[in-house]
């Protein structure tokens, strides 16, 4: 079992370092692909700004209500 194991293992790496060796053969391909995983990652980093925008300006409302009621509590204590 474990001579299958170990087998299986060294099928699996000599599979992935023929792919490498390809990949690394065509340099096309891996400047199409870095070029491909750098527009993807802008796109989500440009994507969470703008959650980030439109989330914050949900809550604008709810946090300036909030400290406007905790500027009048102050006012009432000190006029006390």
């Amino acid at each position: 079992m474990e001579k299958e194991k170990h087998k299986n293992s060294m099928k699996k790496i000599e599979e992935k370092k023929k792919e490498l060796e390809m990949a690394m053969s065509c340099p096309n391909t891996c400047t199409s692909l870095i070029q491909s995983i750098n527009s993807e990652r802008k796109l989500l980093e440009t994507k969470k700004q703008t959650d980030v925008l439109q989330l914050g300006d949900k809550n604008s409302g709810y946090f300036h209500a909030i400290s406007r009621n905790c500027s009048r509590l102050s006012q009432t204590t000190n006029m006390k």
